[in-house]
């Protein structure tokens, strides 16, 4: 029997552009009785459906590992770097340019009026 998905669950495709981005195991401990994707699965359910931790469905890890890995991933600037990579890939999908360049000009402009305004 086939296992129903939920709408927000990750599709294959998706995973193998954030498997990479997601830290890998800890090198201390026992291993993780669930996967970094069920993890993601539970925290998407939870953001795309709007519903309190302690709501996750039975089928996906418990409410404690997930707002464990998330609040540490958020600590260690994960879901930014994730952010990120993924407007950078889908504005390269687009055709657009980097923003990444438009923000490194903008800040190398706010660099050089402060330095102007020091000389004064």
């Amino acid at each position: 029997m086939k296992e129903e998905g939920y709408s927000s669950d990750l599709t294959d495709k998706e995973w193998s552009v954030l498997e990479p981005m997601i830290p890998g195991p800890a090198k201390l401990g026992r291993p993780a009785r669930y996967s970094k994707r069920r993890v993601l699965d539970a925290i998407f359910y939870i953001v795309r459906g709007g519903v309190a931790w302690r709501m996750i469905p039975k089928d996906l890890p418990p409410w404690r590992i997930c707002y464990h890995y998330f609040s540490k991933w958020k600590k260690e600037g994960i879901w930014e770097k994730l952010h990120d990579q993924l407007r950078g890939y889908m504005r390269y999908r687009a055709g657009k340019k980097s923003s990444h360049c438009r923000d490194h000009r903008l800040a190398k402009r706010a660099n050089c009026s402060q330095r102007r305004g020091s000389r004064l």
